[in-house]
């Protein structure tokens, strides 16, 4: 791994990495896209966006996160599929004219509505006739207006997980001091006893460096992770797959290995740099501080390069 990131190095990178079919975007790993702003990981036929990450088949659509195929008028979503518009709302699949909705599938004209399917003209989980409804959803929505507190997604303090275990931990890191003083969710991992239900533990230095020296008797052991000190186990199917690829077994616990995969990659923000090659002013993924550590041409110097 260590040759591998110093080869990475001493290599030039490309500033962005889209799809030359896009038209009038701005962003990174954008695909099959038009008039997007702002956007980062999109898949196909995605048309009309500002401000979305990890989306697919969108159109007419701002704020958004992991959203998609098949959403249109959208507004400050995450996880929400299959439905049309739709606003400060999450885990939504099949809905219609919805605000302030969580995990419901298969309804339409609903405000506030938690956990329920097949429903329509509700607010707060309560039924109301057509009439009733525009005319509650009308006063709720005023009120909420005048109070400041209509218009954006539900409020970290409202949040179904502490905030640093979530993803956002990644993308806008913040101490537990930083994230307690906003009123925000955080918790600290609870000590885990060593004795595992009786499994043996085994530390790093004492695991085989080749997989053909690693015996069936591993899989009844607990390893200890050599960043966390967490203990894991290795499953018959794993331990297959490492022998017939001839990898090392992994010395550190999977959620340190996926925690450690997310930090490698780019963040879903734009940063000025200046191209390695030609020197010109461009934009790309890579934030300061590996800017300083690798070459990055803009897309001219790259193609130059590669075709």
């Amino acid at each position: 791994m260590q040759k591998f990131e110093a080869f990475v190095k001493k290599s030039f990178q490309r500033n962005l990495h889209n799809d030359p079919k896009n038209i009038n975007c701005v962003g990174d790993k954008i695909y099959e896209t038009k008039n997007g702003y702002q956007v980062f990981r999109t898949g196909w036929n995605v048309e009309n966006t500002r401000y979305c990450v990890d989306i697919m088949a969108i159109k007419d659509s701002m704020d958004l996160w992991t959203v998609g195929p098949n959403v249109n008028l959208a507004y400050e979503l995450v996880e929400v599929f299959d439905s049309s518009n739709i606003k400060f709302s999450y885990f939504i699949k099949d809905g219609m004219n919805l605000e302030y909705c969580l995990a419901c599938h298969n309804y339409q004209n609903c405000f506030g509505y938690i956990g329920l399917r097949n429903k329509k003209y509700h607010i707060f989980n309560k039924p109301y006739s057509v009439e009733e409804y525009w005319q509650k959803l009308d006063e709720i929505k005023t009120k909420m207006l005048r109070d400041g507190e209509y218009g954006e997604f539900f409020p970290l303090s409202m949040s179904l997980h502490p905030y640093n275990d979530t993803y956002a931990i990644i993308e806008f890191p913040l101490t537990k001091k930083e994230v307690l003083k906003r009123g925000w969710q955080w918790q600290d991992e609870p000590k885990i006893p060593s004795d595992l239900m009786g499994l043996k533990l085994i530390k790093v230095k004492d695991i085989p460096k080749d997989i053909k020296d690693v015996s069936d008797d591993i899989l009844e052991k607990a390893i200890v992770c050599e960043i966390t000190g967490k203990p894991f186990r290795i499953i018959k199917p794993e331990l297959e797959f490492y022998r017939q690829h001839s990898l090392p077994i992994p010395t550190k616990h999977p959620f340190q290995r996926m925690l450690e995969r997310f930090q490698k990659r780019n963040p879903s923000k734009l940063f000025k740099a200046i191209c390695a090659k030609c020197g010109n002013q461009m934009h790309t993924s890579y934030p300061p501080e590996k800017q300083k550590e690798l070459k990055i041409y803009c897309e001219q110097c790259y193609l130059r390069e590669v075709v």
